[in-house]
């Protein structure tokens, strides 16, 4: 079963695998430059590179749900303190 993630998903893949943008450009073969443009939106995440990174970090889709919940429920506890 493939994965679907967005560019923006990116980010937040990298920091769930404590990984920088070097990194995640060794692990799909590509530049660091090359991430740094694809999560700006500035190119496309293809097909090919999502396929690569989802299979070289193991990505199923109830990862990429965890990984998505996770990101939910730090943004919550940011925002409550930023109130409280």
């Amino acid at each position: 079963m493939k994965t679907y993630y967005s560019a923006q998903d990116l980010p937040v893949i990298r920091k769930y695998f404590g990984i920088n943008q070097e990194q995640m450009a060794r692990i799909a073969g590509v530049t660091q430059a090359y991430i740094s443009m694809i999560e700006r939106q500035y190119v496309p995440l293809t097909h090919t590179l999502r396929d690569r990174l989802s299979a070289r970090l193991n990505i199923t889709p109830e990862l990429l749900a965890e990984i998505k919940r996770e990101q939910v429920v730090r943004e919550e506890k940011i925002q409550h303190y930023l109130i409280n």
